[in-house]
């Protein structure tokens, strides 16, 4: 189906799928308000909540995993803030 891919290539895709998905299945809430954008649903907020945790843990371990690799000053997966809209919180 994929003959340009790997089967480790093919996998990766299917597992990055597959966490993307329960990312985007995890609540979110609202920490403080950081602006209002009303073109976008209205007040705008930090976010907090599970969707929070998740980044912060996807991150310390990502960090980890490429010093065990040899990498001494890895970056993050999830960087800078992440702002949830209070239309988005009424959605769910």
């Amino acid at each position: 189906m994929y003959p340009q891919r790997t089967k480790t290539e093919i996998v990766g895709d299917l597992l990055g799928a597959a966490i993307e998905d329960v990312y985007e299945g995890l609540p979110s809430g609202a920490g403080r308000q950081v602006g209002d954008e009303p073109e976008l649903g209205g007040a705008l907020y930090e976010e907090r909540g599970e969707r929070d945790r998740f980044r912060t843990l996807v991150n310390k371990h990502y960090r980890e995993l490429e010093r065990q690799l040899g990498n001494k000053t890895p970056g993050e997966l999830y960087s800078g803030s992440y702002v949830v809209s209070e239309k988005d919180l009424k959605g769910r």
